[in-house]
């Protein structure tokens, strides 16, 4: 017999590989409101359901519309959460292939190349720096404040009131700005590209 128990959270979001041991992301997701749930488990192939009704605290004194809006506010931030962890586990993966490359390059005596390649790192490495902090121990959670990331993992917990939708509009503003900011990097990386596969180094994916 196994026993599973469900804390009332959907799935957790994707998680940061490169993050510090106790910063790579929650295990759980944002929790759901009181409801019917079908909650799914596959074994071997053969997937086996079974319902569930959620009921709401009988203790709590918010009303079901409010547990209903601070659920999908939650749940939004937590999206926008793994969809930067995303991002970053792309940018690792962006910065190792770069680093590889250049390593060829050095041992060629190939200048440009190196030379482009150092910019293109300089680069991924400002747009990280502007979407987390990159916290690897909590000396650093205390001595330096946190980015969108951060900012992120703050916004979406607890009841919506006034100053909570005033935070999440400014996130929002940030997340979209440094969406552009993404964008813009990973149009940039193209002539590189171009220019690494003709001087016969392997393109960045």
């Amino acid at each position: 017999m196994q026993s599973f128990v469900w804390d009332f959270t959907r799935d957790g979001p994707v998680k940061w590989d490169g993050a510090g041991k106790f910063f790579k992301g929650p295990d759980e997701g944002a929790g759901v409101p009181p409801g019917r749930y079908t909650i799914a488990m596959t074994l071997s192939g053969k997937t086996f359901t079974v319902s569930a009704n959620v009921k709401p605290d009988p203790d709590t004194l918010e009303t079901p519309a409010e547990i209903e809006a601070a659920a999908a506010f939650n749940n939004a931030y937590m999206q926008k959460f793994s969809e930067l962890d995303v991002t970053l586990n792309r940018l690792d993966d962006i910065k190792a292939q770069l680093t590889k490359t250049r390593a060829v390059a050095d041992t060629k005596k190939d200048v440009a190349t190196v030379a482009a390649i150092d910019k293109a790192l300089a680069d991924r490495q400002t747009l990280q720096d502007a979407l987390t902090a990159d916290y690897q121990n909590f000396e650093d959670f205390v001595q330096r404040s946190g980015r969108l990331r951060e900012d992120l993992s703050n916004a979406g917990t607890g009841l919506v009131t006034p100053a909570v939708l005033d935070y999440g509009r400014r996130v929002d503003a940030n997340y979209a700005a440094r969406t552009r900011d993404v964008d813009a990097f990973l149009k940039s990386l193209a002539p590189l590209s171009a220019t690494l596969k003709a001087a016969g180094y392997p393109e960045v994916k």
